[in-house]
């Protein structure tokens, strides 16, 4: 398949099994994004003024002033594991438009994580961090700790500690087809080893700049262990699949409140002017598409949960 011929929609069951496949929808996505391909797997692209409305977001969820600059707001932040980020929706929602305002490749895409995650990774490895199971200080995909494979990863770097990053490993194809082997793990100490002979890409990241990578890409996090410093970022998902398909998987909101697939809603409509419209909008397209079945029940019931959890 050549760039030449859009891609107008993403063929599921090929995106999860042919390989391809996904280089070609990479490839698109370039094409679409007027991005930089940083290997068969990565697009590179920097935001340009919309990083700086995307910051000054990330500013009010933090409490940051908006006058003071994310690199020199670091000493106050990064003193303390873990940050408690307060949960506004209104806010995180309009995080999530203001990110989909500059992303033409919209119309590829079922779902998107949400909310969109507002990382503060520290300099220094928090130790209670590193004892988790899935520390991204290890070698990784993110489909080891339960992502389903028909995502797409964005991280988009805001500033701070720019010295603290991502790692992405050269891979050629053969590494792809070990990988789709792999579904799960009990841990990222499992496997992490097993490919850790891979060279490093290289890594120029600057703030507003944001990295598209496919969900089999390995990757790690670096820090410089600077003594409460930080870096600021984006950490979200898209979803290439209707996410609401796995439900039907499930007996209970118990059962799949243990997987990762109520975070993923729809992509959210310019006309949901707040959490509560945009929670209205998402049963409402459920229902449409369902009807008032488990789709419906367990996203009523996992949006009540987040109304405990706002600010």
């Amino acid at each position: 398949m050549s760039i030449n011929n859009n891609i107008n929609r993403i063929d599921v069951n090929r995106y999860e099994t042919d390989i391809s496949y996904r280089l070609d929808v990479i490839s698109q996505l370039a094409y679409n994004e007027n991005g930089l391909k940083v290997s068969n797997l990565i697009i590179k692209k920097n935001l340009g003024k919309l990083s700086d409305k995307i910051i000054s977001n990330v500013k009010r969820q933090i409490d940051i002033p908006l006058n003071e600059s994310l690199k020199n707001y670091q000493k106050q932040i990064f003193n303390v594991f873990p940050i408690n980020i307060p949960k506004n929706f209104d806010l995180l929602l309009k995080l999530e438009q203001l990110f989909l305002s500059g992303f033409s490749s919209e119309h590829l895409f079922d779902a998107i994580e949400f909310p969109i995650a507002v990382r503060t990774a520290h300099s220094e490895l928090p130790k209670e961090y590193f004892n988790s199971k899935y520390p991204t200080d290890l070698l990784h995909i993110d489909i080891w700790a339960g992502e389903p494979s028909s995502i797409l990863n964005a991280l988009i770097y805001l500033g701070g500690d720019m010295d603290t990053h991502c790692v992405f490993k050269n891979q050629d194809p053969s590494i792809l087809k070990d990988l789709f082997k792999i579904d799960s793990a009990e841990s990222y100490k499992q496997i992490h080893h097993d490919y850790s002979y891979l060279e490093n890409l290289p890594n120029t990241a600057s703030p507003g700049d944001m990295y598209l990578f496919d969900s089999y890409q390995l990757h790690v996090t670096k820090r410089s262990n600077k003594l409460n410093r930080g870096r600021y970022s984006l950490d979200f998902r898209l979803c290439t699949t209707d996410p609401y398909s796995y439900y039907s998987k499930y007996k209970t909101y118990e059962e799949i409140s243990k997987t990762r697939y109520l975070k993923y809603w729809y992509l959210s409509s310019s006309s949901a002017n707040s959490f509560q419209k945009r929670a209205e909008l998402e049963l409402q397209t459920i229902n449409d598409k369902y009807g008032k079945f488990c789709e419906y029940y367990f996203r009523e019931q996992s949006i009540a949960d987040m109304f405990k959890l706002e600010i």
